[in-house]
């Protein structure tokens, strides 16, 4: 802001000993040469010469795009060579209108927002900067264009909406680059006196007189950076349009790297939704249940006679064989678990099995009684009292059929257990009395012990005892069985994560490119914001919005199919992964990954675009 005694100096800009140089390779190219000029208060100043001469670097200097190389330049009393580069941002919005020669509208902004991108700075509400826009607009004689894009302009209006852009904020300094090649000879005339300001410089090629003006006040808008409390709105809503935009100016480039973020988000989710299953039915399982193995693997028996030894150790407090029967209903295409066990000790070792007192008592009571899962109840539409055949896919019976007859005597719930809804069991007695061959093999003991902290004290109890046999053990809790099975499909956990990770890799790449593509493509359009004020910092922050919306909405979406597949899929696996969803865990980390991936594929870019000199950047096309 300038000191209260320059309101009263009729100069409103000093330059002294002022010299611009550029360098060319090892060549040094003077510009300006130690200027000394003064620009009048109110006055209209025309500068002419042929191209080359300096006129641009002159209006550059004195809008505080460039900076001299030496000399001073002061406007309304400060020192703007002076100032850092965010103070300048700051300096130009509040005090300096720019009309480029090139027009250097932003093509995906309409007329309106095009007028509206310097007041984007200010703390003037929606409705105000409105209201300021159409009145710039009004004036140029545009008024019924506000909702048109550069391309549907000609030329003159083109131009004549840079005017007004550069007019809305009633700046200090109106300066203009040949602002009047594309206008008609009426349009043509001086912006100036509906813009109210105070000093107009302007550059132009052709030969004409300098006209000079009387400052004519625009006492009916707020200053800039003023405005009533409570108008504003906040900063990242008001550039939201913007960011929309220049995510949209590529549609093909935009839908390819917003499936590819969605594609990986759904990907994520879905991953993690069966991660999180197999962990589920790992936790659910007993921490006071071992279960006793085959020390070479699970496919291989241990005698029956093992059964009664184990129930002797000291620390158990029920036990029962596990005999695996696997099953099939009509067709190899309809498996089921079915698994033989001994009624009563096997409802002592998993408490959590739910039966009413009359299905408990016929599983106990009727030899070839099958309790069923609710899932398969509802799968096939089986009911208690009903008679159904099962096929083994391993074992025959003594007259060499592979199906056995059961009756449903129950049908069983869970609660707080990692037994699956869609298994069956019946009568070890019935299984074994049957076989054609393996007769007297227990194959899995369940173990249920007296006290959970003592289960592997328990375990290795049962080991010592068959240790050294023919048929060594392995005995471990639920928990770790569980883990231990999944384990030897892979490690899933890793599998997943590896997955998981080369998906995002893949993502990164895609958005980081587009990111960086669209930043490079409006290098002059970014040179174009920094000259209407806007600081390194907010052209940090714009970039890392586009970056950060494009993650957002496409990781939101992804994980929203996600959600819906994991709906469907759990339906469908509800035999296998019965606790199969998405969790709150997993919306939460999917956002973490969206914030942390807009940062980082917008980061480099943004720094880019942020470090760019306006100078240069206005340059290019």
């Amino acid at each position: 802001m300038a000191v209260e005694s320059s309101k009263l100096d009729p100069v409103v800009a000093r330059l002294r000993g002022v010299a611009k140089q550029y360098q060319r390779g090892n060549e040094v190219v003077p510009v300006l040469e130690k200027l000394d000029l003064d620009l009048p208060r109110g006055d209209f100043v025309a500068l002419m010469g042929p191209s080359g001469s300096g006129k641009t670097t002159l209006l550059n200097l004195l809008g505080g795009l460039d900076r001299p190389t030496t000399g001073t330049i002061e406007v309304d009393g400060l020192a703007i060579d002076k100032l850092s580069n965010s103070k300048l941002g700051d300096w130009r919005a509040d005090n300096v209108g720019f009309v480029f020669q090139m027009y250097n509208l932003l093509p995906v902004l309409t007329a309106e927002r095009n007028v509206e991108l310097p007041l984007l700075l200010t703390r003037l509400g929606r409705a105000d900067r409105l209201k300021r826009v159409h009145t710039a607009l009004t004036l140029v004689g545009l008024g019924d264009r506000i909702k048109h894009k550069p391309r549907e302009l000609s030329g003159g209006q083109e131009q004549r909406v840079g005017i007004a852009r550069a007019i809305v904020t009633d700046p200090t300094l109106l300066l203009c680059d040949e602002p009047t090649g594309d206008l008609d000879r009426k349009s043509g005339r001086d912006p100036r006196p509906a813009a109210g300001v105070e000093q107009a410089a302007w550059q132009d090629h052709r030969h004409g007189d300098a006209r000079s003006a009387r400052r004519r006040a625009c006492q009916s808008h707020a200053a800039p950076g003023e405005g009533p409390p409570g108008t504003g709105d906040f900063l990242m809503f008001r550039w939201l349009p913007l960011v929309w935009a220049n995510l949209g100016r590529r549609k093909l480039r935009l839908t390819f790297t917003f499936i590819s973020i969605l594609l990986a988000f759904l990907m994520f989710g879905l991953l993690d939704a069966l991660r999180t299953s197999l962990s589920d039915a790992v936790n659910l399982a007993g921490a006071d249940r071992l279960l006793l193995q085959n020390k070479i693997n699970l496919t291989v028996p241990n005698p029956l006679a093992y059964y009664e030894k184990v129930r002797a150790v000291e620390g158990v407090r029920a036990a029962t064989v596990m005999a695996w029967f696997g099953g099939m209903y009509k067709d190899p295409s309809q498996q089921i678990q079915v698994q033989s066990v001994y009624p009563e000790q096997f409802l002592e070792v998993y408490p959590d099995f739910l039966l009413t007192p009359a299905e408990i008592t016929a599983f106990k009571q009727d030899r070839r009684g099958i309790v069923i899962g609710k899932l398969l109840a509802d799968k096939y539409g089986w009911k208690v009292g009903q008679t159904i055949p099962l096929r083994s896919s391993i074992w025959r019976k003594l007259d060499g059929s592979d199906t056995w007859q059961f009756n449903i005597v129950g049908i069983y719930d869970v609660k707080g257990s990692g037994i699956n809804k869609g298994s069956a069991f019946f009568n070890f007695d019935y299984f074994n009395e049957s076989l054609q061959f393996g007769k007297d093999n227990a194959g899995m003991i369940a173990i249920r012990v007296e006290n959970a902290a003592e289960s592997d004290k328990v375990a290795n109890r049962i080991d010592a005892l068959f240790a050294n046999s023919s048929s060594e053990t392995k005995t471990a809790t639920e928990r770790a069985f569980l883990k231990r099975f999944l384990d030897q499909m892979g490690n899933i956990g890793l599998i997943l994560v590896s997955v998981t990770t080369a998906v995002f890799f893949t993502m990164l790449l895609v958005t980081a490119n587009a990111v960086a593509e669209s930043v490079r493509e409006r290098t002059n359009e970014i040179g174009v914001l920094k000259t209407l004020g806007f600081g390194g910092r907010q052209i940090l922050l714009l970039v890392l919005l586009e970056s950060m919306s494009l993650t957002l909405v496409g990781g939101f979406v992804g994980l929203g199919l996600a959600w819906v597949a994991s709906i469907i899929l759990g339906e469908l696996a509800k035999d296998y992964f019965p606790s199969f969803g998405l969790r709150d865990a997993t919306f939460l980390m999917g956002f973490g990954l969206m914030l942390a991936f807009g940062l980082i594929t917008g980061l480099w870019p943004a720094l880019t675009a942020m470090r760019l000199k306006i100078v240069d950047a206005l340059r290019r096309t």
